[in-house]
């Protein structure tokens, strides 16, 4: 089953339930209704600047990672805006990078509460390695500054997240097996945009093809600062998993970008 959506996340009233597209291709008429306990409290208001530090990345080929197949259904809302007016920016962005980025480190297990089984979680290394970007990536990403709790770095997308340019990246994890791992985040998006068809910014986090995580802008007031998220998912008894982060930001022209940093996580080690 593929991660990748058509469409951002999109609202069936602003005062009434959620609906998501399904995690699958399908037809536009197929929605589920939105269930989540996560919490979603802010947690600071730092807000990520100009960025210092860019990624040095190159492609790499990502086994088992599932195809798309182009959308044949007629499209959830039609852009009425024919021309897109960029304005310069005052700071230009750090040369940002879509690709996959190969990583030296080979994978070892560790079965250890006191190991964080997700690697480089806050981007502190300055690059992006362990975390691949696969290949139905389409967003350009590098690692900025300014992160969560006054870090010094994140992940970020470029300021051109928009028209529902996709990001997909993942890790692969190898733990203690068949337990249970629990972990906590902080994201943001710069600003909230909803669409006539009440599409919105989101991002989710996947344990293989299962949906573990899911968030998304509800107003403006959950825009421009850092935000707090968390998840959890089984290992099995090879103890490997590997942990997806998506997102799309539906607004055509106008700029947005998506951070994600913080990622902490541990295993519940039975005693």
């Amino acid at each position: 089953m593929a991660r990748r959506l058509i469409h951002s996340l999109f609202l069936t009233s602003l005062f009434s339930s959620l609906a998501v597209a399904s995690p699958c291709k399908a037809s536009s008429s197929t929605t589920a209704l939105l269930s989540t306990t996560e919490t979603t409290e802010a947690t600071s208001t730092t807000t990520p600047g100009d960025q210092t530090t860019t990624t040095s990345l190159t492609t790499s080929t990502t086994e088992g990672t599932p195809t798309t197949t182009p959308a044949t259904t007629t499209p959830d809302y039609t852009d009425t805006t024919s021309v897109c007016v960029e304005t310069p920016q005052a700071t230009p962005e750090p040369v940002c990078t879509s690709v996959g980025q190969t990583c030296e480190a080979q994978l070892e297990q560790v079965c250890d509460p006191n190991v964080n089984p997700i690697k480089n979680g806050n981007f502190e290394s300055g690059d992006l390695c362990p975390w691949v970007l696969s290949d139905d990536n389409e967003a350009c990403v590098y690692i900025g500054s300014n992160g969560a709790f006054g870090t010094s770095k994140t992940f970020r997308t470029s300021t051109k997240f928009k028209d529902n340019v996709y990001l997909e990246m993942y890790q692969d994890t190898w733990t203690c097996p068949n337990t249970r791992v629990y972990c906590t985040y902080q994201w943001y998006f710069n600003k909230y945009y909803i669409t006539p068809n009440r599409y919105v910014p989101y991002f989710r986090i996947w344990n293989g093809n299962d949906q573990i995580g899911n968030h998304y802008p509800e107003s403006d007031a959950d825009a421009g600062h850092w935000k707090s998220g968390s998840f959890s998912f089984d290992t099995p008894s090879s103890g490997k998993n590997r942990i997806w982060i998506t997102a799309q930001s539906p607004q055509v022209c106008l700029d947005n970008w998506f951070a994600i940093d913080e990622i902490n996580c541990y295993v519940d080690v039975p005693q």
